[in-house]
């Protein structure tokens, strides 16, 4: 269908995409294709409402139901949404009641122009907000830089009165916006994204976000107990902190937390309440996580005790260096029976506690199905005693028949990281495949070797594939990756 108008020319084309309506019924979603010559408009005179359409083409579209069409609209860029209002009377005001509003600077700039003044973007939104009608479950706002803008607490304070359950905000660049206490007063809210803010709930009187299911904090800086704020949101299944300011120690008490994302600075965690978290990511910074533990209980102990749902475990070195902390018994007193994966991010095979922690770690994971390591480049020089321990273990006393695949990203063939492929591959009765990567070009001499020790190494498994992949040449860089199977 082509519809022509003064000054702008619009394409609409039907595809086969199946979408599920009441009964079972299954319509036929269009794109649409908006070119406008002006600039943003939200609305259309009565004279602009004259089309002039092929007559290969109905009007199948605008018959669609309303929840349909909404759908649709949903999932069209919002300037674009709001620009078909022009089509007929009948689309005029359907944007008006879309459930989710997602602006960028883009918003209401004209096809080959300019992006628009913060200003002028900032009077588009408003524009939108006031003629926009019903409940309004979604707002996300991504702009670029902010100095001051109190035009983002009006914004906020009209989202409230919405009953919003979905928040989004993003400012890429400079200071953190300060948020206002009305966003505390949006208690339906389920989902909320926040960068560069200021992170400062009023604890004494605000009861929590009883329906809350995600809570990102990016490059946020947190003014107020960000413990006490997890606590009073007991529904939290997601929870991402990724490069935050002002933390010092986490102590995570939610009894539906499914998974928790960590990445900055951080001297201590406590999980003290998630029966339910199976996903763990921890990528601190070098200087996080203050070396020493509290009292007679292993740091090991004390983070994995409060783990039984556990199935997927990512951590950084700093971290894994404040679980090696503390006496780690040779049979462990936990055992994490639901643990799938380990990723190990620069560890040090050659450090006792180090391999202890990563021992232990292994042992008492009985259906442990994938193992991923990033060795550390630097080598400990009182390496005799990590291979002493590598070599009184008994595989037997280790439940390795659930390991399927282990990646190893080396720098080198030191003898730790030998003896350390040696004990997997003796031990993994279902092992299918191991992946050996160094970080970068080996010269061949040291690959030859490292080859022929490898395959020498006897294999409980029969079926175990050995996946050598060789870095590009520092003299190629653009070359790729090849693989040699043993």
């Amino acid at each position: 269908m082509y519809i022509l108008f003064k000054g702008m020319f619009l394409r609409l084309s039907f595809l086969n995409v199946a979408y599920n309506v009441g009964g079972g019924r299954k319509l036929m979603f269009f794109s649409l294709e908006l070119c406008f010559s002006d600039g943003f408009q939200g609305d259309c005179s009565a004279d602009e409402e004259k089309r002039v359409c092929t007559a290969d083409y109905a009007d199948r579209i605008s018959d669609l139901p309303r929840n349909v069409l909404e759908k649709l609209l949903t999932c069209m860029p919002l300037r674009d949404a709001v620009r078909t209002c022009v089509l007929s009377k009948k689309w005029r005001y359907m944007w008006v009641t879309i459930p989710y509003l997602s602006f960028d600077d883009n918003f209401g700039r004209p096809p080959g122009k300019s992006q628009p003044t913060m200003d002028k973007l900032l009077l588009n939104i408003f524009q939108v907000l006031l003629r926009h009608q019903g409940s309004l479950e979604g707002f996300a706002l991504s702009i670029p830089y902010l100095r001051s803008c109190p035009e983002i607490d009006q914004f906020i304070l009209f989202l409230s009165g919405k009953g919003i359950n979905l928040l989004r905000i993003k400012i890429l660049s400079g200071d953190p916006y300060k948020l206002p206490l009305s966003l505390f007063s949006c208690q339906k809210l389920s989902y909320l994204h926040l960068c560069s803010c200021v992170f400062n709930p009023p604890l004494g009187s605000f009861q929590g976000f009883s329906r809350l299911a995600t809570l990102k904090l990016e490059t946020v800086d947190i003014a107020a107990n960000l413990n006490d704020f997890i606590l009073k949101c007991p529904l939290l299944v997601t929870l991402a902190i990724n490069n935050c300011s002002q933390l010092d120690h986490l102590e995570i008490d939610a009894p539906n937390l499914n998974s928790f994302q960590f990445e900055g600075d951080l001297n201590s965690i406590c999980f003290k309440n998630t029966p339910l978290l199976e996903r763990v990511m921890i990528d601190a910074n070098k200087d996080s996580f203050t070396l020493s533990r509290q009292g007679s209980i292993s740091n090991f102990f004390k983070v994995f005790s409060s783990l039984p749902a556990l199935k997927i475990l990512t951590a950084s070195h700093p971290f894994f260096k404040y679980l090696a902390l503390g006496d780690i018994s040779e049979k462990p007193a936990v055992t994490l029976n639901r643990l799938k994966t380990i990723e190990l991010k620069d560890i040090c095979l050659g450090a006792v506690g180090e391999l202890s922690c990563a021992l232990c770690l292994i042992k008492c994971s009985p259906n442990l199905q994938e193992i991923c390591i990033e060795v550390n480049a630097q080598k400990d020089p009182n390496i005799n005693p990590a291979l002493d321990m590598l070599g009184v273990q008994d595989v037997s006393d280790y439940c390795l028949d659930k390991l399927k695949e282990v990646n190893l990203h080396i720098w080198s063939g030191t003898k730790d990281v030998m003896e350390f492929v040696k004990f997997l591959l003796a031990g993994s009765s279902v092992l299918e495949k191991m992946v050996i990567k160094p970080q970068k070009a080996l010269p061949s001499e040291d690959v030859v070797n490292i080859l022929k020790e490898i395959t020498c190494f006897r294999r409980a498994s029969p079926k175990a594939e050995l996946i050598f992949i060789d870095p590009p040449a520092q003299s190629n860089p653009k070359a790729n990756y090849s693989s040699r199977y043993y």
